[in-house]
């Protein structure tokens, strides 16, 4: 016979969840644009929604499309391989975006919150904790790189500025109407990605 102590199952599970939401991550750095799906655009410094000015000038040095899992880890993997190759990974994606400054920000499609979100973050550190919180997961959850939607830039061969950034969000080119299968967030990376302009890098420079 198998004893069992009374309560232990769900004092495990208690802890468990206790343990989840201590260690969820948490919405990090400041935002400095955000566009919203129900014609609301939040793009001045004394708009309540936005909590940071940006500098229109500042050089971006490089893109990173960064990824981590929506699903538990085995499930969504599973899921991912029952696709059998079509389309892209369950994942959720998030562009990083690295100045000449070293200041990083980060840019995401918010599904729920039904609006795309550029932030302002310390590190990029802080940019993938905004990716996983708004995936719902740990902030000790993998994150990961891209690579094929990753782009560098030399300032001598093509300058591309956060103005352009948020220009591009401005002009509506993407819109801020989520679909968690045909406009999500690998869609608006992608997006965003292609409008970049294409820069000849001179390595003698």
């Amino acid at each position: 016979a198998i004893s069992t102590v009374p309560g232990f199952g769900m004092s495990f599970i208690n802890r468990l969840r206790e343990d989840n939401l201590a260690n969820k991550a948490q919405w990090q750095g400041s935002r400095v644009y955000a566009q919203y799906c129900e014609c609301k655009i939040c793009d001045s410094p004394n708009d309540d929604d936005q909590s940071k000015e940006y500098d229109t000038n500042e050089t971006i040095q490089s893109i990173t499309v960064r990824c981590c899992l929506i699903l538990h880890e085995s499930i969504s993997w599973l899921a991912t391989a029952l696709k059998m190759g079509i389309g892209d990974p369950i994942e959720h994606w998030f562009v990083v975006i690295k100045t000449q400054n070293n200041n990083f920000y980060q840019l995401q499609f918010r599904g729920p919150a039904k609006m795309i979100e550029l932030k302002k973050c310390d590190n990029e550190r802080m940019c993938d904790l905004n990716g996983l919180c708004e995936a719902n997961k740990r902030k000790d959850a993998l994150v990961w790189t891209a690579h094929k939607w990753c782009k560098q830039y030399e300032p001598k061969a093509c300058k591309l500025t956060i103005g352009d950034v948020v220009s591009w969000l401005q002009s509506h080119s993407f819109s801020a109407h989520y679909n968690l299968v045909t406009h999500n967030c690998q869609d608006l990376c992608k997006a965003f990605v292609e409008y970049l302009p294409i820069c000849d890098v001179d390595e003698d420079q």
